[in-house]
């Protein structure tokens, strides 16, 4: 019998298939090639590289920085849907050196010494990340400008996102926790650090002598240190943050040419949620009143 108008039954789709390859090396821009796991593109804005669909073991790198490693180049490109794991204490997951106009997207970097490493590198997006039991830190950016790091998970490692000697960058969206500090701004300057989730670390954010940052809109619950400013911080913009359940919601020192720790604590009690707002303006009036 023939049932007109009958509903096809649709087919189940298939799962996401990751085939497995040896660690990735490209050093210069005439290495992204078939052979080197790039699956596409021609190295353009219009058609960057894309390096997709693979899953790595990190521990094979054998003397390479980590399971993806890429240097020296200035093609554009982008790795996503990436698995990297099992780098211990050796291996990153994504390290990239003196590298331009490049994306990481959607990758899933378990277990492997930092899970994203940029040095001297600039011009890059950190887009929707799962980063886990990393060793150091989960994203490392050493001297390193114009980043952007949105909608990453980090976790279950000693830094979420440790930022040295960095400018002109942002943290947006993220979900951070680490054992020891969450987001670190060591020597950094024009920082934007909006709208991140930062829970359950020893300190949420640490300023170490950075300058020209702002910290807006953020929910920053159960820490040690909600925020910390060292000696030596200068335009340090705090506004529109949720603080809650933090033993200390925000501490620093303000230091005077004589090099006097002045001691500037501002602390509130576990349990008390504060909106905070220009406590940069608060640390100027405090020096020039001399205390």
């Amino acid at each position: 019998m023939l049932l007109l108008g009958a509903v096809p039954i649709a087919q189940a789709e298939e799962p996401t298939a990751y085939t497995p390859i040896d660690p990735i090396i490209i050093a210069g821009n005439d290495d992204f090639t078939p052979e080197n796991g790039v699956t596409g593109g021609e190295g353009t804005q219009d058609s960057p590289y894309i390096i997709e669909k693979w899953t790595i073991n990190a521990s094979l790198a054998n003397g390479s920085a980590g399971g993806i490693t890429i240097s020296h180049t200035d093609a554009h490109f982008i790795i996503r849907d990436v698995i990297v794991q099992d780098g211990g204490d050796l291996y990153c997951g994504i390290w990239l050196s003196n590298v331009k106009n490049s994306r990481i997207e959607q990758t899933v970097l378990t277990d492997n010494y930092e899970g994203i490493t940029l040095n001297s590198t600039s011009d890059t997006h950190i887009t929707d990340n799962d980063i886990r039991g990393s060793v150091f830190s989960g994203i490392y950016l050493i001297a390193s400008e114009r980043i952007r790091a949105e909608g990453n998970d980090i976790g279950n490692s000693t830094y979420g996102v440790y930022l040295c000697c960095c400018a002109h960058s942002v943290l947006a969206g993220n979900n951070v926790t680490a054992d020891d500090k969450a987001i670190i701004a060591d020597e950094s300057e024009d920082l934007t650090i909006e709208g991140n989730d930062i829970s359950d670390s020893d300190y949420g954010i640490y300023f170490d002598n950075a300058s020209d940052c702002a910290v807006i809109g953020n929910s920053i619950t159960g820490n040690g240190c909600g925020v910390y400013l060292s000696p030596g911080c200068t335009d340090i913009t705090i506004e529109d943050n949720l603080f809650a359940e933090n033993d200390i919601s925000i501490s620093g020192a303000a230091e005077e040419n004589d090099g006097t720790n002045h001691g500037l604590v501002l602390g509130v009690a576990a349990g008390t949620v504060v909106l905070v707002a220009l406590v940069a303006l608060i640390i100027t009036r405090w020096k020039r009143a001399g205390r």
